[in-house]
């Protein structure tokens, strides 16, 4: 910012010295040029620092866009390590299930049963 404020004030010196040289030298010509020139060179230093905001603010909003992308994300894979969790609660506990009725079946001495069991 103060880079900028910097380049303000010299281009109106500038200017301000192309009006003495005008008012001493008595040519409006030489005035009008100068004037000319100055006001493109500040309008071309506007554009330039308006340019780099509008890019900064384009970065933050891409930035921003890329952290909702990673939040969303991690959210699916948390969702998904919580469906994963439960399925395999559920199989571990069909699975002792089915550990418990063919021991019972062995223990009681039906080795026909618990293979027609494991079987099915």
């Amino acid at each position: 910012m103060k880079r900028h404020i910097f380049m303000l004030s010299v281009h109106c010196i500038i200017v301000v010295i192309a009006g003495l040289v005008a008012y001493y030298t008595i040519s409006l010509i030489s005035i009008t040029v100068a004037i000319i020139a100055e006001l493109a060179i500040f309008a071309f230093r506007i554009r330039y620092f308006f340019s780099n905001a509008y890019d900064a603010v384009n970065i933050h909003k891409a930035e921003a866009e890329f952290a909702r992308c990673l939040v969303s994300a991690e959210q699916a894979h948390y969702q998904k390590i919580g469906e994963m969790h439960e399925t395999l609660s559920i199989l571990r506990h069909d699975f002792k299930y089915h550990l418990k009725v063919i021991d019972e079946l062995l223990q009681m001495g039906n080795t026909e049963k618990a293979e027609q069991y494991l079987k099915r």
